[in-house]
């Protein structure tokens, strides 16, 4: 809180504390040679903010201390500059105000630049505090929160689905939801191409695809940005379950699908796109790292591993460079 900053300054400035009238309002002192000078800090955030008034009954009680008026400076803490100008044109008032919402430390017409020397040591008090709320800001945005929530929602949605029936069981995960051809293209049930990406056939197939979105995802969500992102990791799986339907339609092999896997090769698609503009310098040598293991992992899951979806692994892949492309267009390099 800026107030409790200021407050603090002045305490650095060996001030003495002559009064806290309320919480809202502090009275601080020193001297210059054998004169006092006072400072009276106002936090006007609060729900009553101090009145003209208020100011100039303050003013007489420290003038009755043996005080000039010019060496009596307020500073009122406000997040309405507005309102609070007025107070600066007080006669015979200083007042300097500061921006609780900003941080910046406003002085206007008819009030002093500096007070004793105090200015450029008070805006710097305020600035580290402005600097280190943004800093804070920064890295929570900086987070992975799209990555982190779509893992939660494909944790939660297996964990209920699981309590619920033997999500091993191709019929049981119909009825939940999972992308069952004939029923898309014949019943209408276009939903099932979204809620299949979040469904998944027991706790390993769960777990290797939450392991491979937290590889991919981490980086190139801070790369792209959360919400190209989310975009680019919903329409590769959207298109990826469809290419799966229509493929598995056309060839009259009636598989049950489900799982992240096709919005996983959309992430991959999207790291192929973002390297290649990048030139390979999105992550350096840890994304040319995790491009190995997308070779690794793509030979795997399609040539190894039994049971899989290779139309929707190669539909995730191709749309996700796809959206890549379109939602990173434009010859500005992606950012890690």
């Amino acid at each position: 809180m800026i107030y409790d900053v200021i407050r603090n300054f002045f305490g650095q400035m060996n001030f003495a504390l002559v009064s806290t009238t309320s919480a809202n309002l502090t009275v601080v002192t020193n001297k210059v040679g054998d004169a006092p000078i006072f400072c009276v800090i106002v936090d006007n955030t609060a729900s009553a903010p101090i009145q003209p008034n208020n100011v100039l009954s303050v003013q007489s009680q420290i003038i009755g201390l043996g005080a000039q008026a010019q060496d009596i400076l307020y500073i009122v803490v406000t997040e309405d500059t507005a309102r609070d100008r007025m107070l600066t044109q007080l006669s015979g008032v200083n007042v300097w105000l500061v921006d609780a919402r900003t941080g910046r430390l406003m002085v206007f017409d008819r009030q002093p630049d500096d007070f004793y020397g105090l200015r450029r040591g008070l805006e710097a008090s305020i600035n580290s505090t402005r600097t280190a709320r943004i800093n804070r800001a920064r890295n929570a945005s900086n987070w992975p929160w799209v990555t982190i929530a779509i893992i939660a929602v494909n944790v939660i949605v297996f964990f209920i689905t699981a309590f619920g029936g033997d999500v091993m069981s191709g019929s049981y995960m119909v009825s939940v939801g999972a992308d069952f051809s004939p029923y898309v293209i014949l019943e209408g049930q276009w939903w099932r191409l979204i809620t299949c990406m979040f469904l998944h056939f027991g706790f390993r197939h769960l777990a290797g695809n939450m392991v491979s979105l937290a590889l991919y995802g981490i980086s190139l969500e801070r790369a792209v940005g959360k919400w190209k992102f989310l975009a680019i990791y919903m329409l590769s799986g959207l298109f990826s379950s469809l290419a799966s339907c229509l493929f598995h339609y056309f060839t009259h092999d009636y598989v049950v699908s489900a799982g992240a896997s096709g919005a996983i090769y959309g992430l991959i698609g999207l790291m192929i796109v973002a390297t290649i503009k990048s030139r390979g310098r999105i992550g350096s040598s840890g994304m040319i790292y995790r491009l190995g293991i997308v070779a690794l992992f793509i030979f795997y899951s399609n040539f190894i591993s039994s049971g899989v979806d290779v139309a929707a692994h190669i539909g995730g892949l191709v749309f996700g460079i796809i959206f890549g492309f379109i939602f990173t267009g434009g010859k500005k390099n992606a950012r890690s």
